[in-house]
């Protein structure tokens, strides 16, 4: 579907750093995906995180994996150029999330986490 691509290192230290401020419930780790403004339907760069389940058949009881704390005083300073805009919902899958719009090295980009994981296997999932 779509393409796996690398982050530019600007993205990938905004990655590093709102990772920095998640504890996940279970086995999981932290996945993206990146789309650049070119490519993203609002023209802004877009990077979806997501919590993503490590071997899940295995995992047994500790297969929540879901983000168990996000802590939302840190994640402001992770946006060099500043945060803009904090939003919480429920996304298209209806689990909770937020959307953090910023700017990162000077590119204004939006950040959509999702507090509920996926299975590693899911297709474009890094």
């Amino acid at each position: 579907m779509s393409k796996q691509r690398s982050m530019p290192d600007w993205v990938q230290r905004l990655f590093d750093d709102i990772t920095a401020t998640i504890k996940l419930s279970g086995k999981a780790r932290m996945g993206w995906r990146f789309t650049p403004e070119e490519e993203a339907n609002d023209r802004l760069n877009l990077l979806e995180m997501f919590p993503i389940l490590a071997h899940a058949a295995q995992a047994g009881t500790e297969a929540n994996g879901a983000i168990g704390y996000f802590d939302v005083r840190h994640v402001e300073r992770a946006f060099n150029g500043g945060l803009t805009a904090l939003f919480y919902g429920h996304g298209e899958n209806g689990h909770p999330m937020f959307q953090l719009d910023g700017t990162q090295d000077e590119h204004e980009i939006m950040v959509l986490l999702d507090t509920f994981p996926i299975d590693e296997t899911e297709e474009s999932a890094q």
